[in-house]
């Protein structure tokens, strides 16, 4: 009885206390955090802002900025221009030695630049640059038929088709003296045994007087196709078109010496070209083969070797 009545007691003790509640601190602000009034009062703000902004302001603002950085682009644009406008003004020994000194693919760019470098690398004065500058690259011996410049730009001007500019157009045809994509070969050749449908009234004797190639292109599907065929000759008609332009000219003239001497010319020149074609190919492969050795060789010098 007195063991019931002692935990009674206990119990209502226990029950009898008072159950307080835990109160979250209060947390401590972060450093650089707004408050809530001033977050408030920051949005107030920037409504008030927004709702005033000034369109046509800004965007004469804007047109005024775009109006100072094409004049600086301008300004700079012309000082570089004035620079290398005043390097023909040099003194012409200074700038053949320093011609002298550069690839002729740079040669070939730089007289691409401007009007003055171009005509004072095509004249008769700067052979010397260009002569030098295909030695330097181990080139055989400028053609007749060809200038130094023309032989440096067939050979080192670029890989773009000498009628569409489309790139990527490495065989060079050395009995046209062109480089010519697929589709322009297509159009632009014209075969021998054909001639006289594209060319009515012309005598194919005076084929004699236009270089030739045995590459042709023919139609695959929907896109074109190269093949060797030594069967048939193909001639360029542009080359065609200037031979019968030059024949006309002489006969409205009427001068049989001088017709005999074109048509004796012609001959020795394209008989020259046909001969000498597969020399220049084969040079021509073998430099884009050392070409792609020396590229192989540069790439393999900057792979880290494990001894």
């Amino acid at each position: 009885m007195d063991d019931a009545q002692q935990s009674t007691s206990s119990g209502m003790r226990r029950s009898g206390r008072k159950r307080t509640s835990r109160v979250a601190a209060p947390r401590e602000p972060i450093p650089g955090e707004l408050t809530e009034a001033e977050s408030s009062e920051l949005n107030e703000l920037s409504g008030e802002e927004s709702s005033e902004f000034d369109e046509p302001a800004h965007r004469a603002k804007c047109a005024k900025l775009e109006v100072e950085v094409s004049s600086k682009r301008r300004v700079t644009s012309a000082r570089r221009e004035e620079s290398l406008s005043l390097l023909p003004t040099v003194p012409f020994d200074v700038l053949m030695e320093v011609l002298a000194r550069l690839r002729i693919a740079d040669i070939i760019a730089l007289s691409r630049t401007s009007k003055e470098f171009r005509g004072l690398l095509l004249s008769r004065r700067s052979i010397s640059v260009w002569k030098g500058a295909l030695n330097a690259e181990g080139c055989l011996e400028c053609p007749a038929d060809l200038s130094e410049p023309a032989y440096a730009v067939l050979l080192f001007g670029g890989t773009n088709c000498y009628n569409c500019r489309r790139t990527d157009i490495q065989r060079i045809d050395f009995g046209l003296r062109r480089r010519l994509c697929l589709r322009c070969m297509r159009v632009g050749l014209v075969p021998g045994k054909m001639l006289d449908t594209y060319f009515r009234g012309f005598d194919p004797v005076l084929l004699e007087l236009i270089p030739y190639t045995h590459y042709c292109a023919y139609s695959c599907g929907n896109d074109y196709s190269c093949g060797y065929n030594s069967s048939d000759r193909y001639f360029h008609r542009d080359d065609i078109v200037k031979i019968r332009s030059s024949l006309e000219a002489l006969e409205r003239a009427g001068d049989p010496t001088a017709t005999d001497e074109f048509l004796k010319a012609q001959r020795d020149k394209t008989s020259t070209i046909i001969s000498t074609v597969h020399k220049y190919k084969t040079w021509a492969e073998n430099a884009a083969d050392r070409k792609v050795v020396e590229s192989e060789s540069r790439v393999w010098k900057t792979i880290p070797q494990p001894w």
